[in-house]
């Protein structure tokens, strides 16, 4: 092949273009090395790592991945940081000279019946936006579910409305209904593609039609690919205790930042009749003064004397509501 002429992606696909994200195709490679690393790490941390793909007609195609580490027992966050940024260069010159898809469109993370929906989310996801474009996106994979139902891996990104309350910075009252910003369109949940490679689906073919008729129970175990149904036995029990206490725990946590807020509505009320009534005793000083040919006393003097408290971000508020509401879903769907 020496001297071979590689032909461009021809005009009529748009990579890395401007067409819009419609759906995400994940390589079942992918997604097989995604659960081997959720396994692995199943009791001490939960698994995250980078997406390797490509953009062609708004298809995220995400064709490799590889983990990140979650560091050594006592290492600071600085020094994790600049570990996992020199691993990354290393792992992605590795595979641009053996001609693997090195482009990075997003990142995987697996929960275990857990939240996932926090503040350190939203900061990842918010920096690969910044450092990347608006087609990063970040997979989900819950090991409990895809342990008790089928495989649940998900797509999500965060909503452009999100992004630029993110941008300005400020996430009050007056921030939130210029955004329209709830707890339902933080995220935006995108369709998600398993794909299967040609030689992956004719061996899927060929163990179709070669274990198809099984024998009987003595010999069953006998086959390279016997089959159990011992896994089908219902765990209802362990899995929605899980759900119901991680419903709980949320609730509790965004009743306690609705508490907040409600002390901070309360103490700004009272300050604010404090300064009404002062107003209202300078204006009366500052009649008596007009009546009596004096100069008025000044009526903004209220800033220095009263200072009324910065009101406390919602972001939080928003990111709890929006987790109890995939936790309910998890119950209702399940």
């Amino acid at each position: 092949m020496d001297g071979a002429i590689i032909t461009p992606v021809s005009s009529g696909f748009d990579v890395e273009g401007s067409c819009p994200l419609k759906a995400v195709q994940v390589d079942s490679l992918v997604v097989l090395k995604i659960i081997k690393h959720s396994r692995e790490s199943f009791t001490s941390h939960s698994a995250a790592g980078q997406l390797l793909g490509l953009d062609i007609n708004g298809v995220l195609q995400v064709t490799n991945s590889f983990p990140l580490s979650h560091g050594h027992e006592g290492e600071n966050a600085s020094s994790l940081a600049q570990n996992r940024i020199s691993y990354m260069q290393q792992m992605m010159r590795c595979l641009k000279e053996i001609g693997v898809d090195n482009n990075v469109v997003g990142w995987y993370q697996s929960v275990n019946s857990g939240t996932f929906i926090n503040m350190n989310l939203i900061e990842n996801q918010f920096s690969y936006h910044q450092a990347l474009n608006d087609m990063t996106v970040m997979l989900v994979y819950d090991a409990s579910q895809s342990t008790h139902e089928s495989l649940s891996l998900k797509a999500f990104r965060l909503t452009p409305s999100f992004i630029a309350a993110k941008k300005e910075g400020k996430f009050n009252a007056e921030s939130i209904s210029k955004y329209g910003l709830s707890h339902s369109n933080v995220f935006e949940e995108l369709p998600l593609i398993i794909h299967n490679s040609h030689l992956a689906v004719s061996l899927l073919h060929y163990l179709d039609s070669r274990y198809r008729f099984v024998p009987t129970a003595p010999a069953l175990s006998l086959l390279p690919l016997s089959f159990s149904f011992d896994n089908l036995e219902p765990v209802v029990d362990s899995y929605f205790e899980k759900i119901m206490e991680n419903l709980l725990e949320v609730t509790e946590d965004y009743q306690y930042e609705q508490s907040n807020y409600q002390y901070y509505q309360r103490a700004l009320a009272r300050e604010q009749l404090k300064i009404q009534q002062w107003l209202q005793k300078r204006r009366a000083e500052n009649a008596v003064r007009a009546a009596n040919n004096q100069s008025l006393l000044p009526e903004d003097e209220w800033q220095r004397l009263f200072k009324l408290s910065s009101e406390p971000s919602l972001l939080e508020s928003i990111l709890l509501a929006s987790q109890i509401g995939k936790e309910k879903n998890k119950i209702l769907f399940s």
